[in-house]
């Protein structure tokens, strides 16, 4: 999927909530190449971060309510939502059949043949 991207075949939408989570790690543990790595990904023409603005917060408090998601991950399903995104890829098993986007558990995609 990233290659996609690089490709500029697809465009990657990220609420500013993902940005911030995919910085976490290797801030911890000082990984500066990847942080880079991730830096370059962002700068990328095709790559937009979805700024939480008031509208985008309160659809966020409304699927929170709905599907009991965390107060962040509710940010990610609602910037989905709110971008028109085709599918939402993910790692949190909990999302399956939460979102109105369709969602890509990636540990599905790594089981796959």
């Amino acid at each position: 999927m990233v290659e996609r991207v690089h490709a500029s075949q697809a465009v990657l939408y990220l609420s500013v909530v993902t940005e911030l989570e995919a910085m976490v790690k290797p801030e911890i543990e000082g990984d500066y190449e990847e942080l880079e790595r991730i830096k370059d990904l962002l700068a990328e023409d095709n790559v937009r971060v979805v700024p939480l603005r008031r509208r985008l917060a309160q659809q966020a408090a409304v699927i929170r309510a709905r599907h009991r998601l965390s107060t962040t991950d509710a940010i990610i399903v609602a910037t989905a939502e709110a971008a028109g995104c085709d599918l939402i890829v993910g790692n949190d098993r909990q999302w399956r059949g939460r979102t109105a986007v369709p969602y890509l558990y990636l540990d599905d995609l790594n089981a796959s043949p």
